[in-house]
């Protein structure tokens, strides 16, 4: 298993961004695309410690539910919210927020890569009728991948494939969705490509698109 931690510079303190991050209106605001809202537990304002929320939203026309929990939390620095029911294996959430002088910070998340019989598994968040195809960052310990396919017909999935075999350097026929066909998030095997060359290819990927 190999780990990449991925940073995004924010021009905040880290107490503004840590309590956004655990804001359930302004989760609902950011990602509005997907219809996406709390329908049990902690449904607006600050979720804390302990507390739970249950998530409906609808990805590729599918409804689903999921319930994610707040199990550590150490303002301003970190938390964790881990999924308690719901559509994932697993799901483990920890984004933590260092502070680089008095109005700038980064908030560092995780994603995790696994080695498998003759390739990776990696996770990831697909962003559809994007403008232009590209790796964006961390999504909820996945990949964030925007592809200007709508998803219709498995287009989606044929756009994300191909964006991660460009990628990983290797041939789109050596990339497949394994699990979430009709959800933003899916997770993907690539053949005969190592954990650590994955996340070199994928940290520079991400350094190609900086400004």
């Amino acid at each position: 298993m190999s780990n990449i931690d991925l940073a995004t510079w924010i021009a905040a303190s880290p107490e503004e961004c840590f309590d956004l991050s655990l804001n359930i209106d302004a989760h609902i605001a950011s990602i509005d695309s997907s219809r996406e809202w709390g329908v049990a537990g902690v449904t607006s304002g600050l979720i804390g410690l302990g507390e739970e929320v249950t998530w409906e939203a609808k990805h590729f026309g599918i409804k689903w539910l999921f319930t994610s929990r707040i199990t550590e939390l150490d303002r301003p620095r970190s938390f964790v919210d881990e999924q308690m029911r719901g559509p994932f294996a697993s799901w483990h959430h920890r984004p933590t927020f260092e502070e680089h002088g008095r109005r700038l910070n980064h908030m560092i998340e995780t994603i995790t890569i696994t080695q498998g019989a003759g390739g990776i598994y990696v996770e990831v968040h697909v962003q559809p009728g994007a403008r232009q195809p590209r790796v964006v960052g961390a999504h909820d310990r996945a990949l964030k991948i925007a592809v200007a396919a709508r998803p219709v017909d498995g287009r989606a999935n044929e756009a994300v494939v191909k964006v991660m075999a460009g990628v990983f350097g290797i041939p789109a026929s050596d990339v497949s969705v394994v699990a979430g066909h009709t959800a933003r998030r899916k997770r993907l095997f690539a053949k005969s490509i190592s954990p650590n060359e994955a996340r070199s290819r994928i940290r520079a990927a991400l350094e190609a698109d900086l400004p």
